[in-house]
């Protein structure tokens, strides 16, 4: 697995989790913006909104037992969350808010050396049912209780409490998350100025790769997160690697973390998205990105 990199409620560090690439201290501070935006989502009738960045109070970046918990929202109830006890686990799917409560669903997966070799970790063993409350740009609570794998009894319920990051409200642009972002580890994302992305999802072992192609867009511009469509093709090397030819869809959001070894911090992504894969079944790709020269 790699190692999680810094994140920064300021400026918040990249969409979600799985292996990851090696990994730093976090840069922290404080920024806020106007927090007026649409609600396209919720018949709540309310300028503040239903999406976020949330972060646990353990949230390092790590994925230490206390490498805490990190959740994106969108506007439009998109919803992605990552939990570091060890080993990290993540889940991927909708909510609805109606009120202050919160109900969804969603697919959970457990990044263990067994279960998720690469960066793209196989989806649909475990089904979630999401419930929970909000105050709004203060804190969220969700509980998830998972579908119990077949002749297993069930596993224990989920349980996430986390405070707003106002790093959600400093905006988003095309402009913003145009360059190369790399993942020693996992290859490289290539960005326009008009959110085109190439690149190569790659890994140690077992070894192979796919080359990427998809398109980032804006979901609101008051707010950051982004949208990101993708395409896996040409997957080669082991039998792991081939089966992973497919498309899907995620979310991430911008912010800085410390490379490994570093002590400035730099621009980073994070977020995942879910894949649906041409020979049947989804698996997660995990997203921690560092801006490249």
């Amino acid at each position: 697995m790699r190692a999680i990199s810094g994140y920064c409620v300021a400026a918040v560090s990249s969409i979600i989790v799985t292996a990851c690439s090696g990994s730093s201290s976090s840069s922290s501070g404080s920024s806020s913006s106007s927090s007026s935006g649409s609600s396209s989502s919720s018949s709540i009738g309310t300028t503040r909104p239903n999406g976020g960045v949330w972060i646990d109070s353990t949230f390092n970046g790590s994925t230490t037992p206390l490498g805490g918990s990190f959740a994106l929202v969108t506007e439009t109830g998109e919803f992605f969350g990552v939990a570091f006890p060890d080993p990290p686990s993540s889940t991927i799917g909708t909510l609805d808010f109606t009120g202050d409560k919160i109900t969804g669903t969603g697919e959970y997966v457990t990044y263990s050396p067994s279960a998720c070799p690469t960066v793209l970790c196989p989806l649909g063993s475990q089904g979630t049912v999401l419930n929970g409350t909000i105050n709004r740009q203060s804190t969220m609570e969700l509980r998830g209780t998972l579908s119990a794998p077949q002749g297993q009894p069930p596993p224990p319920p989920l349980n996430y409490s986390f405070t707003y990051s106002s790093s959600y409200e400093l905006g988003s642009s095309l402009a913003t998350v145009a360059g190369t972002w790399v993942d020693n580890s996992a290859g490289s994302l290539v960005i326009d100025s008009s959110g085109n992305v190439t690149g190569q999802v790659s890994s140690k072992g077992p070894s192979g790769s796919c080359t990427v192609h998809g398109l980032v867009t804006i979901v609101n511009p008051n707010y950051n997160v982004y949208d990101i469509s993708l395409s896996f093709s040409g997957c080669t090397d082991t039998p792991f690697w081939q089966g992973r030819d497919g498309t899907g869809t995620g979310i991430f959001t911008v912010g800085t973390g410390s490379i490994q070894g570093g002590t400035a911090p730099v621009p980073k992504i994070m977020g995942g998205a879910a894949i649906n894969l041409s020979a049947g079944g989804q698996v997660m790709y995990s997203m921690f990105l560092f801006k490249g020269e």
